[in-house]
């Protein structure tokens, strides 16, 4: 019978403990189903624990609190942004979850607030005489159909001034400026919209403002401030185009884009390259400008016909200590050659004058000086006679006949051409293009 008993008051207990679990209700036998507690009382309030804060950051005197905790607080601590003063507050969490960084936030009453109640009189909002009660302010407005007064408002803190708000003029608009700079006093104004906008709008990074008559002209013509200015086009039907550029016959600079499409000012010999016989000038009157002088670095040829022939005036005067200008027959390159060539001999044997250094089938005139030995012959071998007009001077430079040899000239055939001995003898030979000939004698 014992465990019978035990048992059922375990049920019961239970049973009961759930009901508890689920709602609480003090003074009452019914709480409601909507609410965790329910204090029905007509005679006693809920107490809420008093604690003394130290600010709104207090994070120790109430350890870990959880979010929404409410508190009233009985302490006044020191003015600054986290002060706290007696009333009720509440714990929030600003990371989020119940637990962790937060601050109290106080519940806003009438003692820590000050309202201000605006009520109409017979449709008009006129300002009447204010009535305080407590920290409520309360002002009587008329409203009338011409305009709005505004009187009695603080003067400070940014607010409006005891001014009047009256009729402006057609396309006027209303703002607020400071009566004094720095004052944190303002004033409501109709003012012209170009004074507004002049006032509202700065032109930067080559842009400016300026009134013309009753409008605002924003125009090109500032300083450029910003790092990089992009104009950007689409190469195609969206072009940038400059017109009515200044005609100029003589300049310093020109401007360019580098790589990155900025422009800069640059020197126009810098922008143009010359080579293979030409080059820019760099002073006076060539300067900036291609010209003649550079050197060849490369085979070129510049071609003419009868029509377009090539002339070159102005050449100075030649002595017989020039070189001559020629142009090869089967390339047309140009040379330079001796137009005079000397070669003295001495020993015999054969001399062949095309072998000789320096020797050019396209110099004018050819001076061989011979001084035979005391015995033996001295062979002079004409060069190809495909140079027509060359002249050959063949000279013996012996003073006596104290010599058993001779010259021989040679074209090449088996027998000499001419031959002989004496002293001073010599022989002119020219050449027609296919053979040598004799053409007189020195």
């Amino acid at each position: 019978m014992k465990h019978v008993i035990l048992i059922a008051v375990f049920l019961c207990t239970a049973w009961l403990g759930q009901q508890v679990y689920a709602q609480q209700g003090f003074g009452t036998n019914a709480p409601d189903r909507s609410a965790a507690v329910d204090i029905v009382s007509t005679k006693r309030g809920l107490l809420i624990p008093r604690i003394s804060l130290t600010g709104t950051n207090d994070a120790t005197t109430v350890n870990n609190p959880h979010n929404s905790l409410l508190v009233y607080n009985t302490n006044t601590s020191a003015s600054g942004p986290d002060q706290v003063t007696p009333g009720f507050y509440y714990y929030e969490v600003t990371g989020g979850g119940n637990h962790g960084a937060g601050k109290w936030v106080k519940f806003v009453s009438s003692e820590t607030e000050k309202t201000t109640s605006v009520s109409s009189a017979n449709d008009r909002l006129t300002v009447g005489a204010p009535v305080t009660t407590g920290n409520n302010t309360n002002y009587e407005l008329t409203v009338d159909e011409t305009k709005i007064e505004l009187n009695n408002l603080s003067t400070t803190g940014g607010k409006l001034d005891e001014n009047k708000i009256s009729g402006g003029t057609a396309g006027q608009v209303l703002v607020t400026k400071e009566t004094t700079p720095g004052s944190g006093v303002f004033e409501a104004t109709w003012v012209n919209p170009q004074d507004f906008v002049n006032d509202a709008i700065l032109g930067v990074n080559g842009i400016t403002t300026t009134v013309n008559g009753g409008v605002v002209e924003v125009g090109l013509g500032g300083t450029l401030n910003a790092g990089t200015t992009d104009i950007a086009t689409n190469g195609t039907t969206s072009q940038l185009a400059i017109t009515g550029l200044q005609t100029v016959t003589s300049y310093d600079k020109v401007m360019v884009l580098d790589a990155n499409g900025v422009l800069q000012a640059a020197d126009l010999s810098s922008l143009v390259q010359a080579d293979n016989g030409l080059k820019v000038g760099a002073s006076g009157i060539n300067e900036g400008k291609v010209i003649l002088g550079g050197t060849l670095n490369e085979a070129t040829e510049i071609v003419t016909d009868v029509t377009n022939t090539l002339a070159i005036a102005g050449l100075g005067a030649a002595n017989a200590a020039n070189k001559i200008v020629v142009a090869n027959d089967g390339t047309g390159v140009l040379q330079t050659v001796e137009r005079v060539l000397n070669y003295p001999v001495t020993a015999t044997g054969s001399f062949a004058i095309g072998s000789q250094s320096g020797y050019n089938q396209y110099a004018q005139e050819v001076n061989v000086y011979a001084t035979l030995p005391s015995s033996g012959n001295i062979v002079v071998t004409l060069p190809s006679p495909a140079a027509t007009g060359q002249v050959i001077n063949v000279k013996i430079t012996n003073t006596d006949e104290t010599h058993t040899g001779e010259v021989q000239i040679s074209d090449g055939a088996p027998n000499p051409l001419t031959y002989g001995a004496l002293p001073f003898q010599g022989w002119i030979l020219k050449s027609n293009g296919t053979n040598w000939m004799i053409v007189g004698r020195n």
